[in-house]
């Protein structure tokens, strides 16, 4: 039997085996969870690391909120976007501390767990958790509502207009207001769709940046501002692009949101730890240095 006849089958093997792995890849390392920054599809927040990338600012996905202690506050932007479970004392002292050190942090949610961050680390903005309308100035649904950005904020100077995704407001606006609807928006108390007596039409802060220590907090009312699809919309992806544009490094915070894919969390895991590198280098040699010689003792037998 000639070496030709026997690498065939073993190349056809190898083949399948490179698209199987393909496939497992593509499957293990994405989401197709709302929110989540390994989700590139349209409700997934992908398009942030993005605009962060675009604007040579390095990103790193926060699987713990110890990552809190381990960055530069005053160089870093920390992006929350729907938290979904219930901050632990110890998770709220690592994030309070980084902010009061000199940290940016932003959270973006409505209806989540997103207050619940807000008061356990001190944060004076609330959101108010009721659904916006507005009849006026709306584009698809008037829950999908125009809100215009306070131009003379410099950090958020490049957009006009941004544009909310069945949202809340932030309450109350005790920092410096970034972004607020129209006088003729209101809050749906009932969620019926109709104006009725007790919700009257008046402006709201949608996006309020206020002081905490040496640093700041962002509270957005809607967490669907940045996912794929309305970072599209109005001016959402400027306005984005604003928010980070101070940062050398923007984490993006996936404790308290979506699982992340297990490929994801394994090479993020991977790279924070120095022994198991060590472990996978000396594994992948010795299977390299293993393969090889067995299949070449095997061809010559033959």
């Amino acid at each position: 039997m000639n070496l030709r006849t026997v690498l065939t089958p073993y190349a056809l093997l190898g083949a399948l085996v490179g698209v199987f792995l393909v496939v497992l890849l593509l499957t293990a390392s994405s989401s197709t969870a709302a929110f989540s920054v390994f989700n590139p599809s349209w409700d997934g927040a992908s398009g942030v690391q993005s605009v962060a990338t675009d604007e040579d600012i390095e990103t790193q996905v926060a699987l713990s909120t110890t990552t809190y202690r381990d960055v530069n506050p005053n160089e870093t932007v920390a992006v929350v976007i729907g938290p979904q479970d219930t901050y632990t004392p110890t998770e709220l002292e690592s994030i309070r501390a980084f902010v009061d050190a000199g940290g940016t942090l932003i959270v973006a949610d409505d209806f989540g767990s997103g207050n619940q961050l807000l008061s356990g680390i001190g944060a004076a903005a609330r959101l108010d958790e009721r659904l916006l309308r507005d009849p006026q100035n709306y584009e698809v649904t008037t829950a999908m509502p125009f809100a215009t950005v306070v131009a003379t904020d410099s950090a958020v100077s490049q957009a006009e207009i941004i544009q909310l995704n069945h949202g809340t407001v932030v309450e109350p606006a005790n920092g410096t207001v970034l972004a607020r609807s129209s006088e003729f928006s209101y809050l749906d108390r009932d969620r019926d769709g109709e104006i009725d007596d007790d919700e009257p039409l008046e402006a709201h802060p949608v996006v309020v940046r206020e002081d905490y220590g040496a640093g700041q907090i962002v509270t957005v009312s809607d967490g669907s501002l940045f996912i794929n699809a309305m970072l599209e919309r109005s001016d959402n992806e400027a306005f984005t692009r604003g928010l980070l544009a101070d940062a050398s490094l923007v984490v993006l915070d996936t404790t308290h949101t979506s699982a992340s894919p297990p490929l994801q969390a394994a090479l993020l895991t991977l790279r924070a730890n120095t022994i198991l590198q060590a472990l996978v280098v000396l594994l992948v040699g010795g299977v390299g240095y293993v393969v090889p010689v067995r299949f070449l003792s095997r061809s010559e037998n033959q």
